[in-house]
């Protein structure tokens, strides 16, 4: 499958996986809020899911992919299988551990986590039992994630791009559930996350089935590969999971601020995640088993093609987005969220979170290509030291901000430990003679930026028309938001496709150029 492709498919699966999330998310918001109860539950599903990102999908896949493949293309499927079924085994035996652990030690955890919940008793105790239950769903997606490496490793990206979609189903049903009294809301949503897992693990097995890949567990034998994805594990930790860890840290600084601070962390990050999310995730999956097959068969063109059109792509859409979201945040939220129990006040600091966060976008998808970049190569130190410097200055530039400004500290934290992250890893890569800008992506990205400009002015020449209709009830908000949103994009796409910076003969060049 080409790069454009496996992007397109990514990308798209996972645009509907998102709809589901916001639909999610704005039931959420109308049934709890962003009250102490939303505050307890978003730090009860942060939990696994910061375990999940970081070590399941982030350092175990960045480790697993590169070496799964390497053995599918050199010995073939049934080696790729065994090995498999043994990194299965050591999965589960550790993730049992660290589940068990974490159910007993849960009071000390959700402190860590959330320190700031020590002096409301009522969150703290709700932020526990919600994350005993919410705790098992982690060994179950992380064997979703093993899953849908393998799957990614033979081209098959649709399978496991649509899981989230089921996640994001299971919960909308529990939260439904719930708020018609079988059980509270935020309890409902608890155990539909741990639900959601077991659907998941059921359609990844399937499509392992189908593809003659499914596999039982069975002792591992501590062979060269299986020692290699261990010493690669370790440096991918942070390398991996830093955009993660920078959001765990998030809620821990979220925790110190007055009650409803982390909800409206959780529902920004949700919007500039949305990009991440779509595009961020599809470069990451498509590119890392791209380049890292055309590595192990030497086609060292074929994967800085790769690499140069996944830049291309984070920019593409990384650009806009970043303006779109620091300029139209506030009405974007109130058609979103202001719903019921989520008040206009929750709308305007979420809104301006949410404009900050938004600076941080092409960075977080730029980030995405140039981990797979590292990744592919077998390199996890690298990205884990750059990882470290950026977490440092998350946590001092947020931490200390937080004091000023709040959540919008944060923040702020959050989007310049990304930019450092990403222009650290544009230089290593670049001095290391493996980024080498191609004439295309550079005329492009001149363009965007000329395309992106306007774009803003285009923005505030309509929100001055259209802001008194976002007080006057939701069917004239929608109508303003839809204003916004369409001329942003008609003069963004208009100009980048009237100056060649986005070409439908380069598109099917893309879809068309195939494997090695």
């Amino acid at each position: 499958m080409s790069f454009g492709r496996a992007v397109a498919t990514v990308s798209s699966l996972t645009l509907v996986s998102r709809i589901a999330g916001f639909l999610r998310d704005i039931l959420t918001a109308s049934f709890i809020g962003a009250g102490p109860a939303a505050d307890a539950f978003f730090v009860a599903l942060k939990l696994p899911n910061l375990f999940r990102r970081v070590f399941a999908e982030g350092a175990f896949s960045y480790a697993f992919v590169p070496l799964f493949a390497g053995i599918a293309e050199k010995e073939g499927v049934e080696p790729a299988r065994r090995y498999a079924a043994q990194i299965a085994t050591l999965l589960l035996a550790a993730l049992g551990v660290v589940t068990a652990l974490a159910m007993i030690f849960m009071p000390w955890l959700v402190i860590a986590v959330a320190p700031g919940f020590n002096s409301d008793p009522y969150r703290y105790q709700l932020a526990i039992d919600l994350s005993r239950i919410t705790f098992p769903y982690l060994p179950l997606i992380s064997l979703v994630a093993l899953v849908g490496g393998m799957l990614n490793s033979v081209e098959r990206f649709g399978p496991f791009a649509f899981a989230p979609v089921l996640f994001n189903a299971t919960l909308i049903v529990s939260l439904l559930i719930g708020q018609f009294g079988f059980h509270a809301p935020v309890t409902a949503l608890a155990w539909g996350t741990t639900i959601s897992g077991a659907v998941q693990l059921i359609w990844m097995g399937w499509f392992l089935k189908r593809e003659n890949l499914l596999f039982w567990p069975r002792l591992p034998r501590l062979t060269p590969p299986v020692r290699r994805l261990f010493i690669n594990m370790g440096p991918a930790v942070i390398g991996g999971g830093v955009v993660q860890i920078n959001a765990f840290i998030d809620v821990v600084l979220g925790s110190l601020l007055p009650t409803g601070g982390i909800s409206h962390l959780y529902y920004s990050d949700r919007l500039y995640q949305m990009p991440l999310g779509i595009i961020g995730v599809a470069i990451g999956t498509a590119s890392l088993p791209l380049i890292a097959r055309r590595i192990k068969a030497g086609d060292v063109e074929g994967a800085r093609y790769v690499q140069n059109r996944s830049f291309e792509l984070a920019l593409m859409f990384g650009l806009p987005a970043a303006a779109g979201l620091a300029v139209a945040a506030w009405p974007i939220v109130t058609v979103l969220f202001q719903h019921g129990a989520f008040t206009a006040e929750d709308a305007l600091f979420t809104a301006h979170t949410t404009a900050v966060f938004g600076l941080g976008v092409p960075a977080y998808l730029l980030l995405k290509g140039l981990q797979a970049a590292f990744f592919a190569r077998e390199d996890t130190r690298t990205p884990m030291w750059v990882g470290l410097i950026g977490m440092v200055v998350n946590l001092v530039v947020g931490g200390t901000l937080l004091h000023f400004y709040g959540a919008v500290g944060i923040a702020a934290g959050t989007t310049i430990a990304s930019w450092v992250n990403t222009i650290l890893l544009i230089y290593f890569l670049h001095r290391a003679g493996l980024l080498e800008p191609d004439e295309r992506l550079l005329f492009r990205l001149r363009i965007m930026l000329l395309a992106t400009a306007v774009m803003v002015l285009a923005i505030l020449a309509v929100r001055a028309g259209v802001d008194r209709l976002f007080t006057l009830g939701t069917l004239p908000e929608l109508g303003g938001l839809v204003a916004i949103m369409g001329v942003a994009l008609t003069v963004y796409f208009g100009i980048c496709v009237a100056f060649k910076a986005i070409a439908l003969a380069d598109l099917r060049s893309i879809l068309h150029r195939r494997q090695v």
